[in-house]
């Protein structure tokens, strides 16, 4: 990035000498046009860096989705998560960063259940289309260094998932790589909410994950508005489409948070909490599961 703030101020410095004859007071007032260039630069590149932390943090990630089933008393289903052996077979752009996002919920989700082998499966299928996207410098060699020492610590396992979530989507905002940043967690996102909605025995649903899967109409609100400043791109004016027709499902499910507690927990953690009122119906679940389950296979397949 530094070196395309560099490009950036030399080009401006050429123009302006050439267009002005290269006198003392054109060369000033050149070394301010390019100045105002590089800062100008690196304001749009902290724009879009603070952009993607709001979507990041607004957003529920894949742990926390994978978390919720857990305490919810869902049982681990492999069955339920995407081929590793089809990594290989993904060979557009765009199938590339949705399955990033979705082989990274998977791998939330194998981590939570502690399926020590799965998660590193999940964890090298995730760098493996990184690489095949070029952006491999987006996970770093010690982040999988530090997956492999702490294989076995669920706690540990979960912060180093985030954490290379979190690098991935700030080096996809410097390197101005927005429309696979859109992907990528829209891809995730899709993936959790369908584990917690083929996780639902419809004949006797178990309410928590419906409450849980309601609840998940406020973040795609904010994923919508997030992808829709990118679907100029024609990969992520389909996600955006994908995403409305969810949004429609979830359109006659009733969620209303009447009030927010903010409190600090033993960590020194802040929690905002509160009263949400939900109205789900098994008809309202079923109709948003089919349209879900449609998007994210037709994601996976080859």
């Amino acid at each position: 990035m530094k070196n395309r703030i560099v490009f950036l101020s030399l080009a401006a410095v050429a123009l302006t000498w050439s267009a002005c004859g290269g006198g003392e007071g054109d060369s000033a007032l050149s070394n301010v046009d390019s100045a105002k260039i590089a800062n100008d630069t690196i304001d749009d590149t902290k724009s879009k860096i603070e952009e993607a932390k709001k979507v990041y943090y607004s957003i529920p990630s894949t742990s926390e989705m994978a978390e919720l089933l857990s305490d919810a008393g869902a049982n681990y289903d492999m069955k339920l998560l995407n081929d590793i052996n089809l990594v290989d077979r993904y060979t557009t752009s765009r199938k590339q960063a949705l399955n990033i996002g979705i082989y990274g919920a998977d791998l939330n989700y194998c981590s939570i259940f502690e399926r020590t082998n799965e998660t590193m499966f999940y964890m090298e299928c995730t760098r493996s289309l990184a690489e095949r996207l070029g952006i491999e410098n987006a996970i770093k060699d010690e982040t999988i260094t530090r997956a492999e020492e702490n294989i076995d610590n669920r706690d540990s396992m979960l912060n180093i998932i985030s954490d290379m979530f979190y690098e991935l989507e700030e080096y996809l905002a410097e390197n101005d790589k927005d429309d696979i940043s859109a992907l990528v967690i829209g891809g995730g996102w899709i993936e959790g909410l369908y584990l917690a909605c083929m996780t639902v025995n419809e004949k006797k649903p178990n309410q928590d994950i419906l409450n849980r899967i309601a609840e998940q109409k406020f973040s795609l609100s904010n994923l919508v508005k997030f992808v829709e400043q990118y679907k100029e791109n024609e990969d992520v004016k389909g996600l955006h489409e994908d995403l409305l027709r969810i949004e429609a499902a979830f359109a006659d499910i009733t969620v209303e948070k009447q009030s927010t507690e903010v409190s600090t927990d033993n960590n020194g953690t802040t929690v905002i909490g509160g009263k949400t009122n939900i109205s789900i119906t098994l008809d309202q679940f079923k109709n948003l599961k089919k349209v879900v389950k449609e998007i994210r296979e037709s994601y996976v397949k080859i």
